[in-house]
């Protein structure tokens, strides 16, 4: 079962960055916050790295993958975060979730990974679902920013992948992703010199250390640990279903929003998707 708990636990992670992001609002240049979530992530997992059987220090043979990963990790942060200067917020993280489908393809070319029919009836009523959330969608005037989403979608796709791939190679799940913010942390590391440090007065400090500890340590280390245990595609399956359904929720109850009708009619589709995971758990158990 704990295939499918820590890719649940990992999304509910993940899908509180929305909500740090709120609440540090102005005070932190998003680029900014960029570099504090990896840093901060990096810190919080360093004395799991020792919790080990074996002490993780790495390896010459994996300093060029785990600089690959690092890489990654800041081009998704920079693309990200760079689309919402050009574009809205629902622009963006719509075309964001359409990362799964580079999942599976690069899960099927290179990992030879079987992709279940019912995964893929999941993930196209949850990116329906999502696109109703997010209703209306309009990319005219907006370029820029949906081509930088579309870049941050397919990087964190070969994230994904590529991280699945390595954990095929790594006892430790701790590892690879501890190296790889190590090195994107170093990437990022001018940034807030050319950005600003930002305001830290009132509670901004929790919220920052909520989006580096919660949302970016513990987040993407239950999403190296699930990749340990879950096939890709599955790991990014269940991610996209539970995620923004999840973000949903904690908006309601912590920014007090109201969703509308379109957003409920996109919860519902979630909501169908998720069953359709569970079934095929469900198969995978009886």
């Amino acid at each position: 079962m704990k295939k499918y708990v820590f890719p649940v636990a990992a999304s509910f992670c993940l899908a509180t960055i929305g909500i740090f992001t709120k609440l540090i609002g102005d005070s932190v240049s998003p680029f900014t916050t960029s570099f504090y979530r990896v840093f901060i992530g990096m810190l919080f997992l360093f004395p799991f790295l020792f919790l080990e059987r074996k002490r993780n220090l790495i390896k010459k043979s994996h300093l060029r993958p785990l600089l690959v990963l690092g890489i990654l990790l800041s081009v998704i942060f920079i693309s990200f975060l760079s689309a919402l200067q050009y574009a809205p917020v629902t622009n963006v993280v719509l075309i964001f979730y359409t990362y799964p489908l580079f999942v599976y393809f690069l899960s099927h070319v290179f990992l030879k990974e079987r992709i279940a029919i019912a995964f893929s009836f999941s993930i196209i009523l949850a990116l329906a679902g999502i696109f109703l959330i997010n209703y209306p969608f309009d990319i005219g005037p907006y370029t820029i920013g949906n081509i930088l989403a579309i870049v941050s979608a397919m990087v964190y796709g070969s994230f994904v992948a590529y991280l699945r791939y390595q954990e095929k190679f790594e006892r430790s799940s701790v590892y690879p992703i501890f190296w790889s913010m190590l090195f994107a942390a170093i990437i990022l590391s001018p940034v807030p010199f050319l950005a600003g440090f930002g305001d830290f007065s009132g509670r901004t400090i929790f919220w920052v250390l909520g989006i580096g500890i919660l949302s970016t340590g513990l987040g993407y280390g239950l999403s190296s640990v699930s990749l340990k245990f879950t096939e890709a595609h599955k790991f990014s399956t269940i991610n996209t279903v539970f995620e923004p359904l999840v973000a949903v929720v904690l908006a309601v109850l912590i920014l007090s929003e109201s969703p509308g009708l379109m957003t409920l009619a996109g919860g519902a589709l979630l909501i169908l998707s998720g069953l359709v995971v569970y079934s095929e758990i469900r198969k995978e158990f009886s």
